[in-house]
């Protein structure tokens, strides 16, 4: 899953103001344009306006309950959604199309973004990832090579995403592996988890730190990592992870690192799509210790 940014010439979109309370979830009545389909699944690309109250202008996949929701929609049609959020889940609904597109758009993928001159491809597995100044929620200096002899896994957020089903999802996944891990019998114990911000400028270690114990994580074993853009920026760039801003949209993708403990990438979860026990079984096979592959949460 990837959030797209908006493209240059895509028709400015706006949100209702209808926002209304339904038992435990919360509905917000948005219109949209298609950015792009997914033939065959409940998945679709909008380009929306600023939420009011909620999101930032951006342009993002949205899941719906079937295929039905979705079928017969065109790159450039508007339409008009209800955008459903619970505690840990997002998805749209009731879509109407009001506007056939003119003339179809062309799906703009990231993969088609011009690179800055400083692009750097994404690491291969089995090479030593790049060492990077960070600096953690508590304010204090961090380096990835202090790590050597731990298995990492690092997943990249930033504190201001809403959707329940991508950074906040990213963030309960890896406390769930961090609250699993140590009750496993015979778990490794040579392990750390970190969450790297692609937001520096406003996650700064303070902000970081109320985030870290809104999700009531205690100090230790996962260190949420700020920087200088530039650090961040090439560090994220390594992994196939971006985070641009372009006239108030956001557009990211989510990755999931797991590096070994001689500092070597050693598995890319693509999306939001990996579960808790995955990341686990993968983080035992990187310390490199007996029997790992018969780990799962329980």
């Amino acid at each position: 899953m990837k959030l797209i940014g908006t493209a240059i010439g895509v028709l400015t979109v706006i949100v209702l103001t209808a926002c209304h309370r339904q038992a435990e979830r919360t509905v917000y009545t948005v219109e949209g344009t298609v950015e792009r389909t997914y033939p065959g699944e409940a998945r679709i690309q909008i380009a929306h306006a600023e939420i009011p109250g909620y999101m930032e202008a951006m342009t993002m996949d949205f899941d719906a309950r079937d295929t039905a929701a979705v079928l017969g929609l065109q790159p450039g049609d508007r339409i008009r959604f209800q955008l459903v959020i619970t505690e840990t889940n997002g998805w749209i609904e009731n879509v109407r199309r009001i506007r056939a597109a003119e003339r179809p758009l062309e799906p703009r993928l990231a993969s088609t973004r011009t690179r800055p001159p400083t692009w750097m491809p994404p690491l291969k597995i089995g090479e030593v990832i790049p060492d990077s100044p960070f600096t953690n929620e508590l304010g204090n200096a961090v380096k990835l090579s202090d790590y050597r002899g731990q298995a990492l896994a690092i997943t990249f957020i930033f504190t201001r995403c809403p959707f329940p089903d991508y950074c906040p999802r990213m963030s309960r996944q890896m406390a769930q592996v961090r609250d699993s891990l140590p009750s496993i019998p015979n778990a490794p114990t040579n392990w750390h988890l970190f969450s790297v911000s692609f937001d520096p400028a406003h996650d700064q270690p303070k902000v970081l730190l109320d985030y870290r114990r809104n999700l009531s994580i205690e100090e230790g074993r996962w260190d949420f990592l700020t920087g200088a853009p530039d650090d961040i920026k090439r560090f994220c760039e390594r992994f196939g992870v971006y985070f641009m801003r372009d006239r108030g949209t956001i557009d990211h993708n989510l990755m999931t690192a797991v590096i070994d403990t001689q500092g070597r990438l050693q598995r890319l979860f693509p999306g939001n799509k990996w579960r808790p026990d995955e990341l686990i079984d993968e983080l035992a096979s990187a310390a490199a210790l007996p029997n790992t592959k018969t780990l799962a949460v329980r």
